[in-house]
């Protein structure tokens, strides 16, 4: 699947956490079950009822960018 169809698929994710980081931002920790997150892309939130842009990825305390 390349980037176009990745940014049309439906994002799922099961978030275990949420939380303000003074520096960072919010800080949302979970699992992606269907689609894919990079960085610099803006998702919106509907529990927050907010849109926010992705300025960082981990995975396993290692950096990633998608």
């Amino acid at each position: 699947m390349g980037w176009k169809a990745e940014a049309l698929s439906s994002l799922v994710v099961a978030v275990d956490h949420c939380f303000p980081v003074t520096g960072k931002g919010t800080v949302m920790t979970g699992t992606v079950i269907e689609g894919c997150i990079r960085m610099d892309q803006e998702l919106e939130i509907p529990a927050l009822k907010e849109k926010k842009k992705v300025r960082g990825l981990e995975s396993w305390k290692q950096p990633v960018e998608k």
